[in-house]
């Protein structure tokens, strides 16, 4: 099978999320080859950011918000494919539903921010 045959086309968050799941799955990576690539990944976004801000000494690198975008989206993965390694058997992020609102509520609050909540939201 050629490269070709092997792309992937999410059709929602949702779906590219259940693909980093099963992709992550299917690798050999140890927990720390996933952190070393998570902050390989964090720093390609760090020289992204530093270039289009124009940065002394960063400008010449010429990135623009689509290579921004493009690293945001590798820490993502990478954060995702972590998540996998640490959790042997995740088949879903629902693990973790408590601990991003648990993160989303300290932020918030950090903040100073309101957030108004939809009906079904507060029903939960």
């Amino acid at each position: 099978m050629d490269k070709e045959n092997k792309l992937i086309q999410s059709k929602s968050v949702l779906d590219a999320i259940s693909n980093i799941i099963r992709v992550a799955s299917a690798e050999t990576n140890t927990l720390k080859d996933r952190a070393l690539k998570l902050s390989e990944e964090t720093g390609e976004l760090s020289q992204a950011i530093l270039s289009l801000s124009k940065t002394r000494g960063c400008e010449y690198k010429e990135k623009d918000l689509d290579d921004v975008n493009e690293e945001v989206v590798g820490v993502i993965v990478s954060c995702l494919a972590t998540a996998v390694e640490a959790n042997p058997g995740l088949n879903s992020l629902d693990l973790f539903l408590p601990i991003i609102d648990k993160q989303l509520n300290k932020w918030i609050n950090a903040s100073d921010l309101y957030i108004e909540l939809e009906d079904d939201e507060r029903s939960n």
